[in-house]
């Protein structure tokens, strides 16, 4: 979700400082509910995790994880 409002501001960042500006504003726009959602999903997730034996695990819509070897969904 971050890297994901990083990529979308435009002219990119010229300097470190910059960059780590606009990193800082981009967190700070998560709603808070998002980040509970997560932090509520994450015994779940490290279940799916390690019932694929340390292989990537998918979210699916309903709150339940599948394992895939081809994808992965990435948290933020």
């Amino acid at each position: 979700m971050v890297a994901q409002r990083l990529t979308l501001i435009t002219p990119t960042a010229a300097t470190p400082d910059q960059l780590w500006q606009r990193g800082g504003a981009a967190w700070s726009a998560v709603p808070q509910e998002h980040i509970q959602s997560l932090f509520e999903s994450m015994p779940s997730r490290v279940a799916a995790v390690i019932s694929n034996n340390g292989g990537y695990s998918v979210a699916t819509n309903s709150g339940r994880n599948h394992t895939s070897q081809k994808s992965i969904n990435l948290i933020i």
